[in-house]
Protein backbone atom coordinates (compact mmCIF):
# COMPACT_ATOMS: atom_id res chain seq x y z
CA UNK A 1 0.00 0.00 0.00
CA UNK A 2 1.08 3.49 -1.58
CA UNK A 3 0.49 6.84 0.31
CA UNK A 4 -0.79 9.30 -2.12
CA UNK A 5 -2.01 12.88 -1.71
CA UNK A 6 -4.77 13.92 -3.89
CA UNK A 7 -6.18 17.35 -3.44
CA UNK A 8 -6.83 18.02 0.30
CA UNK A 9 -7.46 13.95 1.13
CA UNK A 10 -4.67 11.19 2.08
CA UNK A 11 -5.17 8.72 -0.92
CA UNK A 12 -4.52 5.23 -0.52
CA UNK A 13 -3.18 3.05 -3.75
CA UNK A 14 -4.04 -0.65 -3.68
CA UNK A 15 -2.24 -3.61 -5.15
CA UNK A 16 -3.61 -7.00 -5.30
CA UNK A 17 -1.37 -9.07 -2.83
CA UNK A 18 -1.81 -12.45 -5.09
CA UNK A 19 0.02 -10.71 -7.81
CA UNK A 20 3.85 -11.41 -7.84
CA UNK A 21 5.78 -8.56 -6.53
CA UNK A 22 8.20 -8.57 -9.65
CA UNK A 23 4.85 -7.40 -11.62
CA UNK A 24 3.73 -4.38 -9.57
CA UNK A 25 5.71 -2.05 -10.55
CA UNK A 26 4.64 1.64 -11.13
CA UNK A 27 3.77 1.81 -14.61
CA UNK A 28 4.05 -1.54 -15.67
CA UNK A 29 1.09 -2.58 -17.94
CA UNK A 30 1.63 -5.95 -16.11
CA UNK A 31 -0.32 -3.97 -12.85
CA UNK A 32 -3.58 -3.68 -12.30
CA UNK A 33 -3.66 0.59 -12.53
CA UNK A 34 -3.65 2.80 -9.74
CA UNK A 35 -6.21 3.73 -7.36
CA UNK A 36 -6.82 6.21 -4.98
CA UNK A 37 -9.77 8.12 -3.02
CA UNK A 38 -10.43 11.49 -4.01
CA UNK A 39 -12.25 14.45 -1.61
CA UNK A 40 -14.71 16.34 -3.15
CA UNK A 41 -15.00 19.67 -1.80
CA UNK A 42 -18.45 19.75 -2.85
CA UNK A 43 -18.00 23.07 -4.86
CA UNK A 44 -17.99 24.01 -8.99
CA UNK A 45 -14.17 25.01 -8.49
CA UNK A 46 -11.24 23.15 -9.65
CA UNK A 47 -9.87 20.16 -8.11
CA UNK A 48 -6.10 18.60 -9.02
CA UNK A 49 -4.93 15.77 -7.74
CA UNK A 50 -0.73 15.79 -7.12
CA UNK A 51 1.16 14.51 -10.02
CA UNK A 52 1.15 11.34 -10.72
CA UNK A 53 4.26 9.13 -8.66
CA UNK A 54 3.86 6.62 -11.45
CA UNK A 55 5.42 7.09 -15.24
CA UNK A 56 3.54 7.19 -18.08
CA UNK A 57 4.78 5.27 -20.86
CA UNK A 58 1.49 5.04 -22.97
CA UNK A 59 -2.03 5.43 -23.83
CA UNK A 60 -4.03 5.15 -20.57
CA UNK A 61 -7.92 5.21 -18.88
CA UNK A 62 -9.27 7.60 -16.41
CA UNK A 63 -11.68 6.02 -14.04
CA UNK A 64 -14.00 8.40 -11.99
CA UNK A 65 -16.34 6.94 -9.40
CA UNK A 66 -14.70 3.48 -9.85
CA UNK A 67 -17.37 1.71 -7.42
CA UNK A 68 -20.26 3.67 -8.66
CA UNK A 69 -21.00 5.33 -5.13
CA UNK A 70 -24.71 6.49 -4.75
CA UNK A 71 -23.91 10.45 -4.22
CA UNK A 72 -26.72 12.36 -2.77
CA UNK A 73 -26.50 15.11 -5.80
CA UNK A 74 -26.86 13.90 -9.62
CA UNK A 75 -22.89 15.09 -9.91
CA UNK A 76 -21.55 15.90 -13.60
CA UNK A 77 -18.14 16.31 -13.71
CA UNK A 78 -15.41 17.22 -16.24
CA UNK A 79 -11.64 15.86 -16.14
CA UNK A 80 -8.70 17.48 -18.09
CA UNK A 81 -5.69 15.91 -18.11
CA UNK A 82 -2.68 18.47 -16.93
CA UNK A 83 1.34 18.60 -17.44
CA UNK A 84 3.90 20.62 -15.85
CA UNK A 85 7.78 20.70 -16.64
CA UNK A 86 8.56 22.48 -13.12
CA UNK A 87 5.66 21.53 -10.98
CA UNK A 88 4.44 25.08 -10.80
CA UNK A 89 3.07 25.57 -14.53
CA UNK A 90 0.32 23.54 -15.82
CA UNK A 91 -0.93 23.31 -19.37
CA UNK A 92 -4.25 21.59 -20.43
CA UNK A 93 -2.78 17.91 -22.20
CA UNK A 94 -6.45 16.90 -22.83
CA UNK A 95 -8.95 19.38 -21.84
CA UNK A 96 -12.43 17.84 -21.25
CA UNK A 97 -11.19 14.30 -21.88
CA UNK A 98 -14.27 13.38 -19.86
CA UNK A 99 -17.09 16.37 -20.40
CA UNK A 100 -19.95 16.59 -18.22
CA UNK A 101 -20.69 12.96 -17.74
CA UNK A 102 -23.29 12.10 -14.63
CA UNK A 103 -21.63 10.10 -12.12
CA UNK A 104 -24.07 9.37 -9.50
CA UNK A 105 -24.14 5.46 -9.26
CA UNK A 106 -22.28 4.81 -12.09
CA UNK A 107 -18.89 5.64 -13.31
CA UNK A 108 -17.52 8.03 -15.84
CA UNK A 109 -14.25 6.37 -18.45
CA UNK A 110 -11.92 8.58 -20.63
CA UNK A 111 -9.05 7.34 -22.97
CA UNK A 112 -5.77 9.51 -22.75
CA UNK A 113 -3.95 9.65 -26.12
CA UNK A 114 -0.30 9.36 -25.45
CA UNK A 115 0.91 9.41 -28.92
CA UNK A 116 -1.59 12.10 -29.88
CA UNK A 117 -1.28 14.19 -26.59
CA UNK A 118 2.29 13.46 -25.63
CA UNK A 119 3.68 13.23 -21.34
CA UNK A 120 5.32 15.67 -19.37
CA UNK A 121 7.73 15.65 -16.95
CA UNK A 122 4.96 15.84 -14.24
CA UNK A 123 1.43 15.21 -15.14
CA UNK A 124 -2.03 15.24 -12.83
CA UNK A 125 -5.61 15.53 -13.02
CA UNK A 126 -7.98 18.26 -13.16
CA UNK A 127 -11.59 17.73 -11.83
CA UNK A 128 -14.49 19.88 -11.75
CA UNK A 129 -17.85 19.22 -10.63
CA UNK A 130 -20.13 20.66 -13.94
CA UNK A 131 -23.26 20.61 -12.08
CA UNK A 132 -24.84 19.46 -8.44
CA UNK A 133 -21.57 19.13 -6.82
CA UNK A 134 -20.99 17.14 -3.69
CA UNK A 135 -18.63 16.91 -1.19
CA UNK A 136 -18.15 13.26 -1.00
CA UNK A 137 -15.51 10.85 -1.42
CA UNK A 138 -14.83 8.97 -4.75
CA UNK A 139 -12.28 6.46 -6.03
CA UNK A 140 -10.36 7.61 -8.94
CA UNK A 141 -8.10 5.40 -11.01
CA UNK A 142 -5.28 5.76 -13.59
CA UNK A 143 -5.25 2.08 -15.82
CA UNK A 144 -2.15 2.10 -17.80
CA UNK A 145 -3.25 0.36 -21.42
Amino acid sequence: MADLNIAEATVEAFVNTDTPRSKVTLGNPASMGHYCYFAMDGGTDADYTYPFDFSISGDFTIVINATAQNLPAATTIDVSVQGSVDGDNWVDLHLDVIDGVAIDETLAIGIYDYDAKGRMPKMRLELTAASNESNETIVVGIVPQ
